[in-house]
């Protein structure tokens, strides 16, 4: 019997890529902050909005997909591992946010539009919206990573850990 008890169900090498995504939404969150609070893009129609959602999507995504591809290589101290980590996972999630913050936009926007002649929408109704924006916005992302590691079953655990993530950041 060679049973090791971890905390939270968490070893340390699974802990590791919780780290880096942790890492990358802050950096990239930080810059998306940046982004918005410069005023640089200030939604004046729909084409601008959905070019808003696009733009600050795929800063974030460029962020969490760079940090993410890199975390690998710099955990086994393999330089070129990490510099090809680090380009890849940064192009795939560029594109990944891109489309993602198009499409989340959609979604978002669909959700709300029919309480946009009441007003204000309701919080339920936020809630839903941010929160489906926010998954497809993870499966993209997760999608991406699995992608970069050119393995079906990180495709599929990329995808399932970004809806999870992606559901309960939106939330």
């Amino acid at each position: 019997f060679d049973f090791q008890y971890y905390a939270l169900g968490l070893s340390s090498s699974s802990k590791k890529p919780l780290l880096a995504g942790l890492v990358g939404s802050l950096v990239g969150f930080s810059i998306v902050e940046i982004i918005e609070y410069s005023q640089a893009l200030v939604p004046t129609s729909t084409f601008a909005l959905f070019l808003n959602a696009m733009l600050a999507i795929g800063a974030f995504a460029t962020c969490l997909g760079a940090t993410l591809g890199a975390a690998e290589g710099y955990f086994r101290k393999n330089r070129a591992r990490l510099l090809y980590g680090l380009g890849v996972g940064a192009v795939l999630g560029l594109i990944s946010g891109v489309v993602a913050g198009l499409i989340a936009q959609a979604i978002f926007s669909a959700i709300l539009d029919p309480a946009s002649a009441y007003n204000e929408p309701s919080i339920v109704r936020l809630v839903v919206a941010r929160t489906i924006g926010w998954c497809v916005l993870g499966l993209l992302l997760g999608a991406s990573y699995g992608i970069k590691e050119n393995t079906l079953g990180d495709v599929k655990f990329g995808l399932l850990g970004g809806a999870i993530g992606g559901a309960l950041g939106g939330l």
